[in-house]
């Protein structure tokens, strides 16, 4: 095995172990953490997607990604060089103070999320549309917003003004973008979504 594979797999190793921690993170959002303990779990996370981002976003990183890519003999090792340039690729073009801050929303949006689902009060979930709304490039951006049994459906004028891992950084369970069309993933509450969507945008969508 040539020097610069186990120098990448290392690296995984790595990015695996802070992946590991933000899920454990989210396991214990989702089980006995106490209420009110939202804001600590979101510090947390926060640090931890920077030092994740710092990690694997650099001239190091990309350098040995290229020597890797040159030197994989077998196709694990060619598909473990695709997959960890693909992660690069994807997050390079974000600012890492505005990943790791997007990553303490959803951090943050959770427990407000669970609750309004919980007492059917999605004016809790207010502060987070906002951000979606700006996700998906400004109220003047939103054509049109519907809804199917689990996504939200949104057309928008220019998909160049969507930021697509900001929608991923908020609670939902995916994101699908084609063009001028985005369907966000929600389960069964995604009507609700979609009209406090629509109440959040104070008018008639065209």
């Amino acid at each position: 095995m040539k020097p610069s594979i186990i120098r990448l797999r290392a690296l995984e190793k790595q990015l695996y172990a802070y992946l590991y921690a933000m899920t454990v993170i989210d396991f214990d959002a989702e089980t006995v953490a106490p209420e009110g303990s939202a804001d600590g779990r979101a510090e947390a996370t926060e640090v931890l997607s920077r030092a994740s981002f710092d990690l694997l976003v650099n001239d190091g990183t990309a350098a040995l990604l290229k020597e890797a890519a040159a030197d994989a003999e077998t196709e694990q090792e060619r598909a473990e060089v695709r997959n960890l340039q693909r992660q690069y690729d994807e997050i390079a073009r974000i600012p890492a103070d505005e990943y790791a801050a997007f990553t303490k929303l959803c951090s943050q949006s959770v427990p407000a999320w669970t609750k309004a689902k919980r007492t059917n009060d999605f004016s809790l979930f207010a502060p987070y549309l906002e951000k979606l709304i700006a996700a998906l490039g400004g109220r003047e951006n939103i054509c049109t917003v519907d809804n199917c049994f689990t996504r939200l459906r949104v057309t928008v004028n220019d998909p160049a003004f969507v930021k697509e891992q900001a929608l991923k950084a908020l609670p939902c369970s995916g994101v699908v973008q084609s063009g001028c069309d985005v369907q966000i993933v929600y389960g069964i509450r995604a009507p609700e979504v979609r009209q406090a969507v629509e109440r959040r945008l104070n008018r008639v969508v065209c």
